[in-house]
């Protein structure tokens, strides 16, 4: 909500949010049980993951994981992936 907020005064000049379903799978908890050599596993996490960006882009589910660039200047315009912009990305109790 902050970076909203405070847009104005940001220094941002673009973002990248992205993942969500597919953390579990990558991350510690479940990540070592799968081998990337293994290609039915490498097919699955890519399923998941097309699925995870599916979900994202059409506002059911919401990214949570975020990279910017920032900037020391005010920028003019933020740089947004595809309709990603922070407004979208909010997700409301």
């Amino acid at each position: 909500m902050l970076i909203i907020e405070r847009r104005k005064s940001q220094r941002r000049s673009g973002h990248r949010p992205f993942a969500n379903v597919i953390d579990p799978f990558v991350d510690r908890s479940y990540g070592p049980n799968f081998d990337p050599k293994s290609e039915w596993d490498r097919l699955f996490i890519d399923r998941v993951h097309a699925c995870d960006e599916a979900e994202i882009l059409s506002g059911r589910v919401k990214p949570t994981h975020m990279l910017a660039v920032a900037s020391p200047t005010q920028v003019q315009e933020l740089i947004s992936m595809d309709r990603l912009t922070p407004e979208f990305c909010v997700r409301y109790p």
